[in-house]
């Protein structure tokens, strides 16, 4: 199988959508010798901030001289950036003799009348991956929930829960309380579970399944978050401040970095008891850590951001608050159709001199740029255009910097267009 043929197979099965359960993932798994046996995972669930959560602890895990595998999801310009070894994603030949391997045991599956998804085999894939090469520890995050997700299978060293929000409510639920409930799915019995600070009823339910799992459940502790003293820096887009009793470093923008990096603290303290490395070392790889598609400068005058939900955008907008007070930007903007559109607007249009609406060429229904325009002249009278696509939006004269947001879909088209190759694969 070649790295096309192996592209062209997983888009295939894009076509058998969502299974939640387990049983299927874990068949898979054991035909292919159970390789999630032999590592040691660090599980993240969260609706909003599990990827920078994951980042920082990747980073701060490598500085401390750990061998890292890294699976996550979505990917923004190609499926090698779900499977990283110490930042570096995995090379075409290497993915497409895996999922070679892989696609056997998922045939044969198929022959019996069960049909793993693309999601089931990406994930027996990246297991496969960081077990043939022995990683010390694998950051796994989850796809959407946790309970039913196909990460759910392994027993992990720890689970951590970011931010919760109301997210695929048509799959886990539509109020806070249920969605916690998914997320706390991915705790362990024994094994502990951190969490950043949360509306109450999410937390009640967290704290209620580690207790009904006998697992210790630790919320970052509150001298954590006297974070009055941030240092924001324009030039590097890095910022630094004091949370406990440590001075951190971020390479990565916006206050609701903060709140992920102190819960990578939390976890990363209970590492270093466990493990025995230095912890001080460990925390200046923070200022290393990068996570593609999420308030990113691409060029000067231009950023970009994933934010497509509300709780998203409204980190977005607090960030661009922060670094470029009064000022007022130009967004080039899309969003898929079953998203929170009027809500993400919203946030957004303070902030905005300007919009510049555009399709999302994918093979999900998106928003019209024209309904776009509709929906915002809704908000009062800021300047709106369209354009067919990236290309032309960023073409168009703009009113103060520019900002790509609303998809991660289309933060990917913009990583391709402007930065070079090293930047998306190589971290």
């Amino acid at each position: 199988m070649t790295y096309q043929e192996a592209e062209a197979y997983l888009n295939r099965l894009g076509l058998f959508g969502i299974k939640l359960g387990l049983e299927q993932v874990r068949e898979l798994f054991d035909r292919l010798g159970a390789p999630d046996r032999h590592l040691r995972f660090l599980h993240i669930a969260g609706s909003n901030g599990k990827g920078s959560t994951a980042a920082l602890l990747d980073a701060a895990l490598r500085k401390a001289g750990y061998k890292v595998g890294f699976y996550s999801s979505p990917h923004l310009v190609s499926i090698r950036e779900r499977f990283r070894i110490n930042g570096r994603a995995i090379a075409e030949a290497r993915f497409a003799a895996l999922l070679t391997e892989v696609t056997a045991a998922a045939e044969a599956m198929h022959a019996a009348g069960r049909r793993p998804t693309y999601f089931e085999i990406t994930t027996a894939l990246a297991a496969e991956y960081f077990a043939a090469e022995k990683v010390d520890f694998v950051i796994w995050e989850t796809g959407m929930g946790g309970r039913f997700d196909a990460t759910n299978i392994v027993d992990p060293q720890c689970s951590v829960i970011t931010g919760i929000s109301l997210e695929h409510t048509e799959y886990l639920g539509n109020t806070i309380a249920a969605i916690a409930r998914e997320k706390a799915g991915i705790i362990k019995p024994g094994r502990p579970v951190f969490y950043s600070m949360m509306q109450p009823e999410a937390e009640t339910v967290i704290r209620q399944t580690a207790a009904a799992c006998h697992s210790p459940a630790v919320r970052v502790p509150p001298p954590y978050y006297n974070l009055s003293d941030a240092v924001f820096d324009r030039e590097s887009f890095c910022q630094t401040f004091t949370a406990g009793p440590y001075r951190l470093r971020l390479g990565l923008a916006g206050n609701i970095q903060q709140r992920n990096a102190v819960l990578a603290v939390t976890v990363l303290e209970y590492l270093a008891d466990e493990f025995g490395f230095d912890l001080n070392p460990a925390l200046t790889g923070f200022a290393a850590a990068r996570w593609p598609g999420r308030i990113q400068r691409l060029a000067p005058g231009l950023l970009v951001d994933g934010a497509h939900n509300p709780e998203g955008a409204q980190i977005l907008a607090a960030t661009l608050r922060q670094f470029y007070p009064n000022e007022s930007f130009t967004f080039i903007f899309g969003n898929f159709a079953d998203k929170d559109t009027a809500a993400v607007l919203q946030q957004l249009y303070p902030l905005a001199a300007q919009f510049i609406f555009v399709p999302i060429h994918a093979d999900r229904p998106c928003r019209s740029p024209q309904w776009l325009g509709e929906l915002a002249d809704r908000y009062g009278r800021i300047p709106w255009t369209t354009a067919a696509d990236l290309n032309e939006a960023t073409a168009l004269p703009a009113a103060g910097k520019r900002v790509i947001a609303g998809s991660l879909y289309l933060a990917g088209e913009a990583l391709t267009r402007f930065c070079p190759p090293e930047d998306i694969f190589d971290l």
